[in-house]
């Protein structure tokens, strides 16, 4: 399922230093920052999800095992083996501090 679509898990996770690897949905690569933690959301990818996604997850055995002999989850399964080579980006983003966060919003309100 693609339902992120703000960032705001992303945010959080690099708050805390925690590296990311996701779809390029929504706001995606502008949060991460980091291309080489966004896989790209390709259309075969998205015809896969609008078939199989609201189908009960027993029933979406068969069709998975069936994309994924066609290679449509080959870059999600080589990604992780190609960041052992290239590690992405960790630590915590001062982006998305706290005290960043609650002093943009002040400064916003109080304009």
């Amino acid at each position: 399922m693609i339902p992120e679509t703000f960032g705001l898990v992303f945010a959080e996770s690099h708050a805390l230093g925690t590296p990311v690897l996701t779809h390029d949905c929504g706001a995606a690569l502008e949060v991460v920052g980091d291309p080489r933690q966004v896989l790209p959301l390709t259309p075969a990818y998205r015809l896969y999800e609008a078939a199989v996604g609201s189908l009960p997850p027993r029933w979406r055995r068969l069709p998975a095992r069936l994309a994924a002999s066609a290679g449509l989850f080959d870059a999600i399964l080589t990604h992780p083996r190609l960041a052992r080579r290239e590690r992405p980006r960790t630590g915590p983003d001062p982006r998305f501090r706290l005290s960043t966060v609650t002093e943009q919003w002040r400064a916003l309100l109080s304009s």
